[in-house]
């Protein structure tokens, strides 16, 4: 009895890391500066908005791609659905290297498309390419929808 018990903990509980890990946890209001990365990245629970100078990305909804913890940075990678002209960008990749603060140590890396995202994971993130635009981003604790 007590193995059909723990068994039963054992399943409910892999059920239940499944199902939390298909929803980020991770929501809030990054500032990024500089030419080309000067904007804000907002990410709710259903939505992300990325305005830099070179592109224009509405809110728009996602599907959470990838959420990975290895060598210290967290990376959660979400694929943007349907289509939007100004956006350049159809993968944003949101990258915290655990070492800093809450607030600082944040990436994001904008691809055109899944293919990108693809080839760079493959170069193990080293590839610069014209179809994606990296930039460092700093999360606004007063606006913080959320925490890690």
């Amino acid at each position: 009895m007590r193995a059909i018990l723990l068994f039963s903990a054992i399943v409910i509980g892999a059920l239940f890391t499944h199902a939390h890990a298909a929803t980020p946890s991770l929501t809030g209001h990054f500032v990024g500066c500089g030419r080309a990365c000067y904007g804000t990245l907002d990410i709710t629970e259903k939505a992300i908005s990325w305005h830099t100078a070179f592109s224009k990305c509405k809110a728009r909804p996602f599907r959470l791609a990838e959420d990975t913890r290895t060598g210290g940075k967290r990376r959660l990678t979400f694929e943007l659905t349907g289509s939007a002209s100004a956006c350049r960008f159809r993968v944003i990749s949101l990258i915290h290297d655990d070492s800093a603060g809450e607030d600082t140590g944040w990436e994001a890396t904008g691809y055109a498309d899944r293919a990108s995202y693809q080839a760079d994971k493959r170069s193990a993130y080293t590839r610069d390419a014209p179809d994606m635009m990296s930039c460092a981003l700093v999360r606004d604790p007063a606006q913080q929808g959320g925490s890690e």
